[in-house]
Parts: C-alpha cells; structure tokens; sequence
C-alpha cells in the first residue's frame, strides 16, 4: 500500500511538471493529433506495450490504462475517469486514479488533458497520434505522446502484436523525434 501511495504522489507531481491550461502546449500544437476518434472504440483497457521511461513508472510492468466515460462537464468538456495500474519489483500492484479532460471534443478529440491530482489542477498534454483498426468495436493500438519528447506510450488491446503493427508504431513515432529504440516494454516477459 505504501508503494501505491508513492506512485500516486509521483504522478501528481509528473503532472505538476506539466502543467498546461486546458489547450495543448506549443510542442502538441505541431503534432498531427487525431480528429477523428470515436470516444466509445477508445475507452476500456489498454495495455502498456512500450513505452520511454520515465521516472513515474519505473520499475512497474504489466502496466495498464483504463478509461471510463464520466460524463461532460459544464463547460462542455468530456471528462474520464484514468486508472494507470502497474506492478512493481516486490509484485504488488499499484493504481493512480486520475481524470481526463477533452476540451474541444468536436474539433481535437485526440488531445486530453490528463490530471492525477485531486483538485484536477495539474494537467499533462495526452495525445492520440495514430489509431490501429477496430476490431470488436474498439481501436486496436494507438500511440500517445506527452507535451514533449520525454512521454511516449504504445497503447494495445493485446500484451503483443504482430512485428508490422509495432514497426508501424516505431516508424510514425521516429517521424517525430521520439527515440523508439530507448523504449522500454510496459509488459513482464512471462
């Protein structure tokens, strides 16, 4: 439980560290956020296929995210509820409970605002860059980057893909600067 409080201390601050106001910082203004997500093919369970390492989630695998529909708020944003979970060294699972915002949900449904705080002050820059396929009425993959070139995630409805699926994932995320040969896997090799 200890480690549990820890994690969800290190997310707060990892979304104090990237604090936006609701509009995505100038680094996610030059991605090619998708426009076209269909909310209902997104929520559910993900499993963390790749991801950059970073100091909130180290040590975790079996990483997960889960994403259930709120509601909207009174000023029109999408809320969703954010449960991250992972397992750490000692093989405790541990879960930070946060919200995500969609603030212009008809226009940038691929761009969230992401908050782990419990006033939902500190918010991170979350988007969607690539979609994979429906398959049983929800997106395969997708591929999220963070407000800069420190935060990329590889989403999967699977812990593994086929080799083309990850290449497609790497090759649209290189395009952008990430280094997808450091990503670490979100999944334990068992």
């Amino acid at each position: 439980m200890k480690k549990g409080v820890v994690y969800l201390m290190s997310m707060i601050l990892m979304a104090s560290a990237l604090t936006s106001c609701l509009e995505p910082n100038a680094f996610s203004r030059e991605l090619n956020i998708v426009t076209d997500l269909d909310l209902n093919k997104y929520l559910g369970t993900w499993y963390e296929l790749k991801r950059l390492d970073n100091w909130f989630e180290r040590g975790l695998t079996d990483t997960t995210a889960t994403y259930e529909l709120v509601g909207t708020t009174e000023k029109g944003y999408i809320e969703i509820k954010v449960i991250n979970a992972g397992t750490d060294e000692k093989g405790e699972r541990n879960e930070a409970v946060g919200n995500a915002l969609i603030p212009d949900p008809s226009n940038l449904p691929g761009h969230l605002e992401v908050a782990f705080d419990p006033a939902g002050v500190f918010r991170a820059d979350y988007n969607v860059i690539l979609l994979g396929p429906v398959v049983n009425d929800q997106y395969s993959y997708a591929v999220v980057t963070g407000g800069s070139l420190k935060y990329l995630w590889f989403l999967t409805r699977e812990k593994s893909v086929p080799a083309d699926i990850l290449e497609q994932m790497e090759t649209e995320a290189a395009k952008l600067g990430y280094d997808v040969n450091s990503m670490i896997s979100g999944q334990s090799e068992n």
